[in-house]
């Protein structure tokens, strides 16, 4: 699978979970406090990727959730959002994390993070090289 077929893929859960107003893909902090924001609003971005004994790619994504209301309202409605998206694609382990944003209006919600792994067969060719006498 690819990195854009896997956030795609995301993207597409994330808007069809039921409450869900918008979704994105990017860097968070471009897009929260903006007029153009509907919430809850889940925003995906990339952590991190690996190449591992040339043979598999990981990559990290975070998904957070987040809500324009207060810290127990808006972290209750955020994990239910976040335990239905990662339900769906099929992630059973993983660990949420609380923010707030401190913006002038009150944006709380989660994070978690969760690595997705596939195959890249890279290989190489390795020559020995002759020594002339």
């Amino acid at each position: 699978m690819s990195l854009i077929t896997t956030i795609d893929n995301i993207k597409t859960l994330a808007i069809n979970t039921p409450t869900v107003s918008m979704s994105s893909f990017g860097d968070i902090s471009l897009y929260d406090n903006k007029s153009i924001i509907k919430y809850p609003y889940v925003n995906i971005d990339v952590v991190s990727n690996d190449v591992a004994n040339n043979n598999n790619k990981s990559y990290t994504f975070r998904i957070y959730v987040c809500d324009k209301n207060e810290p127990y309202i808006a972290y209750n409605k955020c994990e239910l959002i976040l335990d239905t998206l990662l339900n769906s694609l099929e992630v059973s382990d993983y660990k949420t994390n609380y923010f707030t944003l401190s913006f002038k209006d009150m944006i709380n919600g989660i994070f978690a993070d969760i690595t997705i792994e596939s195959n890249i067969n890279l290989s190489c060719i390795v020559s020995k090289k002759e020594d002339k006498e």
